[in-house]
Order: structure tokens, then C-alpha cells, then sequence
């Protein structure tokens, strides 16, 4: 059945995405620092919560105690959100209102990754795709909401993702350097080179985002998103693996793959609904057409 196939396209995307999620910060680290270590921002706050100054807070060890009891609180939230991902149905919205919360944790997240990074809006943007995904599985399940506004809300998530990538491929903002490292691991073609072909995904990134509103064209551009949305999740780990430490390289790079996997599982999502629509629209265009017939031959 259509539906429980798109269903269950929006549990696993959400299910890896919170999977990698609860494993980056039950194992690994995320950009909080860059929030408590701004005196600007934190200084009246920690004196208040700690009757510390802020001299004695930044040469302490509360704030990694902080660090770290925030990881763990909110790595098994994510974690227990991965898992409810498979029992959401009609009959349980409490699933969908603890979705929701996570979502606007990923908000919170997303906001302390465009902190770290100087305050690119594109960095913030970026992120718009893997917020949308419970949003998505929420407004598919517990809500009336029209497949075509579905539609649109998964293509304006999927352009704003694609385009803010391409700012930072074509390097409106400074091409990061990883970007670089895995064009150069997989292709072996030289840094200048590697950062030209950047440039000119960045720019097919740019248009996918403008053309997958264009009626004619959009399917097209859609499957383009689709399959470079699974690739750049995946060379994630093809890059980075290293025969000789199998173990240390899956532990770091899976759930970067893993929290990245909506980015063509939405393209998919989207593809698939539009598709259906287009076939209901078809079937009634064709019964129309046999009711004129039938009815002129009487």
C-alpha cells in the first residue's frame, strides 16, 4: 500500500537521522563549548545558577561537567526518539509530541553549529532538511494536511539544504576543507582541481534547489538530489575507512552518514507522493474520458 510504503520511508529517515544523532553525542563531542565559553552571552546566567564568577567558572572543571551530563541526557533522548520512530501510528500521538521536541532540540542544535561557524546563515539553512524530517512523519500521520503542502514543505526543506551546500561548494563561504579532502580522496586529482569541481557542484547544488519548483523539469531535478543526497551520505564512510582501523573508522563516520541519510530519503519521499498524485490525477482524466464516450454512444 502507497501509504504504508511512504511511511515507512519517513520512519527509517528519521530513524537514522536520530540514531546518528544519539550516537555523535553519546560518543562524540557537539559545539557547546562555543555557547558556554562565551562570557558575553553566559557570564550573568552562570553567576546567578552557580554564585561563581566568571573568572572561577572558566577555570573549573563545572562547565565539561556540564558538557558531558548534557551529551548523555540528550544522546539517550535521541536514542529512545530512533526507536519510537517505528512505533508511530495514528492511535499513539504522544510518539509525534516527543518528535516534536526533538525537533526543536535539532533546532537548538542546529543554532549552536551556526555559533561555531561564525554565524553563516548557510550553516543554519543547511540543517533545514533534517529538521523537516519528523515534521514530515508528523504532519503525514497526525494531521489532515493536503499531499500537495507536503510536497511543497519537503521541496523547500531539500532547496534550502541544496543551496546552502552549494554556497559553501562554490565557496561563497570558505570551502571547508573536508569537502576538498574527500573530492581528492576519491577522484585523485589534484587540490586545485578538486576545489574547481567543488565549484561546479556547488553550482548544479544551487540550481537543483530553483528547479525543483519548475513543473516541467522538477522530477528530473529530483532524482539528481535523490542519489547525490545518498552518495554524500555515504562517502562519509567509503572516504574516511581505513583497513587498518576498520573499528575507529566506522565509530567516527557512521553516524555522520547516519544523520545525513534523510538528505535523499525526503528527495524519495517526495518523488513517490508526487508520482501517486499524478497517477490519481491520470485515472480520473481516463474515467472522465470513458463516462463522455459512454454517454455519447447512448
Amino acid at each position: 500500500m502507497l501509504r504504508n510504503r511512504l511511511l515507512l520511508i519517513l520512519k527509517i529517515a528519521c530513524f537514522c537521522l536520530f540514531f546518528g544523532r544519539a550516537w555523535q553525542h553519546l560518543v562524540w563531542d557537539i559545539p557547546i563549548r562555543s555557547l558556554l565559553w562565551d562570557q558575553e552571552l553566559m557570564e550573568v546566567l552562570i553567576t546567578w545558577l552557580t554564585d561563581m564568577s566568571w573568572q572561577e567558572y572558566a577555570t573549573s572543571t563545572l562547565q565539561d561537567t556540564f558538557i558531558q551530563t548534557g551529551k548523555i541526557v540528550f544522546g539517550v533522548f535521541y536514542l529512545i526518539c530512533a526507536l519510537l520512530c517505528f512505533f508511530v501510528n495514528e492511535k499513539r500521538k504522544w510518539i509525534g509530541n516527543v518528535l516534536l521536541v526533538a525537533t526543536f532540540f535539532l533546532i537548538c542544535l542546529a543554532f549552536l553549529y551556526y555559533k561555531e561557524r561564525f554565524f553563516h546563515l548557510g550553516q543554519l539553512l543547511e540543517y533545514t532538511t533534517q529538521i523537516a524530517t519528523p515534521i514530515l512523519l508528523y504532519l503525514f500521520v497526525y494531521t489532515d494536511i493536503i499531499n500537495k503542502r507536503l510536497i511543497l514543505f519537503g521541496k523547500i526543506a531539500i532547496a534550502l539544504t541544496f543551496i546552502c551546500h552549494g554556497l559553501y561548494a562554490i565557496g561563497y563561504y570558505p570551502q571547508p576543507g573536508n569537502f576538498v579532502d574527500m573530492v581528492i580522496q576519491n577522484t585523485f586529482i589534484s587540490e586545485s582541481s578538486a576545489k574547481s569541481f567543488l565549484r561546479l557542484v556547488g553550482l548544479i547544488d544551487i540550481l537543483i534547489g530553483i528547479a525543483i519548483f519548475i513543473p516541467i523539469v522538477w522530477r528530473f531535478f529530483i532524482w539528481y538530489a535523490l542519489i547525490w543526497g545518498f552518495l554524500t551520505a555515504a562517502v562519509r564512510v567509503t572516504t574516511n575507512f581505513y583497513m587498518d582501523f576498520p573499528w575507529q573508522s566506522l565509530n567516527q563516520w557512521t553516524p555522520e552518514m547516519l544523520y545525513r541519510i534523510p538528505h535523499g530519503m525526503i528527495p524519495l519521499f517526495v518523488l513517490i507522493l508526487a508520482n501517486s498524485l499524478k497517477s490519481a490525477k491520470e485515472e480520473i482524466l481516463q474515467f472522465k474520458k470513458r463516462s463522455y464516450f459512454s454517454t455519447n454512444e447512448k
